[in-house]
């Protein structure tokens, strides 16, 4: 045998193991979860359902790596919200002042670009059915919905991936700004999405932030008006059905009150994010933000691409520093959008799916080629002074479309009413030939990854 093929016959074997062991760990937490889940049934009432204690001098410990295997038993809170929203302020509060970790930003873009796991040292939950063994808490920290650069696919792919590997979350903190007093369509879509998440009321805290950047009474008033909105109406069934609402003032206490107040459903949630059931509203909701993003992203490019030409008798380098900068920019997004497109599943999308993903990826590679198209009459009328700035963009403009049209071809027509794509600049041999590769690679790829897992 080989040492290629050894190394292969390890991994498989290491991977078993993994997976044995993640499944008795599962089967313990369920089985947990069912004594705790049949005494709260006998009397709801009798004792407190969970107490926070300290156990020491508290602060928050992060942990390079998000798999949790030991202890078995531990309390796992997963944070959600859109960017600044105050997720990463809530652990930075348990920190305690001398501890600051930096997490927390004040911008449109989310400091948190992945899951990140922290502990909270010396601060334990300890449940009515195991007095004497307080389990630790983790609080997992994810990018910021409704981000600038991190699509909601993209945030959602991350946690379902974290959330397979470490095998359980047990509590859902959503958190929102009070600050603001008119909820935007983007927010409405948000609060959609968390409500489609398929959790447990009992399960799901909503956290209201930024009250202690309230000065003037008038602005206190519009905050416990939002808060009253968000309480009575929009998640008023959640709250009915077990879900709690605090006020968040960014400090210890405040944050430890809130983790002694969240309802607790079981010790084992099993969360199913129906991400990819088209019978769920949630696949909806993030197919569509999505396909909006593309859209907005080719928008951008188109405009930045146009000023890019514009500029190329300019001399304010500057100035094309910047808009390059933010042409390249805009590529990488669209790039990356198209491949979370690509990658989604399993198994392949449905025909309500196909159709508007399948346009949007022609519409993305039809507009990429025209630019080349621009950038190549450019260059016929062009002094010789920007020919090579012109051949540059050309070389980054063919990247970009060569990306998207690979992408077409490996998502595939949805129907026969749809006729194949054919480009209508030329590529040389060498690249059709990385194309025809790259594109078989890729749809083998992604037919293995749909038979595994449908």
């Amino acid at each position: 045998m080989s040492l290629s093929s050894s190394c292969s016959t390890l991994h498989h074997a290491f991977d078993y193991i993994n997976t044995v062991a993640m499944n008795k760990i599962l089967a313990f937490r369920r089985s947990s979860s069912t004594v705790y889940s049949q005494y709260r049934c006998i009397d709801n009432t009798s004792l407190p359902m969970h107490e926070i204690i300290e156990t020491g001098d508290v602060s928050v410990k992060h942990r390079r790596s998000t798999m949790l295997t030991q202890p078995v038993l531990n309390h796992q809170i997963l944070l959600l919200g859109p960017t600044g929203s105050g997720k990463s302020s809530f652990i930075e509060a348990l920190a305690g002042s001398g501890h600051q970790l930096g997490l927390s930003g004040g911008t449109l873009e989310s400091v948190t670009q992945d899951i990140q796991v922290f502990e909270i040292v010396n601060l334990k939950i300890k449940f009515a059915t195991s007095p004497d063994d307080p389990f630790p808490i983790y609080l997992v920290d994810t990018p910021g919905f409704s981000d600038s650069k991190l699509s909601e696919m993209s945030t959602l792919q991350k946690i379902i991936k974290w959330e397979k590997s470490t095998g359980n979350i047990d509590h859902i903190f959503y958190f929102c700004r009070i600050t603001d007093t008119r909820i935007p369509g983007s927010a409405r879509r948000l609060i959609k999405l968390i409500q489609s998440l398929g959790v447990d009321p009992s399960s799901l805290t909503i956290i209201t932030s930024m009250w202690d950047a309230i000065c003037r009474d008038d602005a206190l008033k519009r905050a416990e008006s939002h808060y009253e909105q968000l309480r009575d109406v929009i998640w008023k069934d959640e709250i009915q059905k077990g879900a709690k609402i605090f006020k968040f003032d960014n400090t210890y206490s405040s944050a430890k009150d809130i983790l002694g107040g969240m309802g607790t459903g079981t010790l084992y949630s099993n969360f199913v994010f129906h991400f990819y059931d088209p019978d769920e509203p949630l696949a909806n909701l993030v197919i569509d933000e999505q396909l909006g993003r593309i859209q907005n992203a080719c928008q951008e490019r188109q405009a930045l691409q146009q000023e890019t030409l514009r500029l190329l008798n300019t001399q304010d380098s500057q100035l094309k520093s910047m808009v390059t900068t933010s042409l390249a920019d805009v590529n990488s997004r669209i790039m990356d959008y198209v491949d979370q497109l690509l990658a989604y599943g399993p198994p392949p999308p449905g025909l309500q799916f196909a159709i508007p993903i399948y346009r949007c990826l022609l519409d993305t590679t039809i507009a990429s080629e025209q630019f080349l198209g621009e950038i190549e009459t450019a260059s016929k009328y062009s002094p010789p002074s920007a020919r090579n700035e012109l051949k540059d963009m050309h070389r980054a403009a063919k990247a970009v479309f060569i990306h998207v049209y690979l992408s077409l071809r490996v998502f595939g027509s949805p129907g026969p009413e749809f006729h194949p794509f054919t480009p209508s600049i030329a590529l040389s041999s060498s690249e059709r030939i990385k194309v025809e590769l790259a594109c078989k690679a890729k749809t083998l790829e992604r037919r293995l990854k749909n038979a595994v897992t449908s």
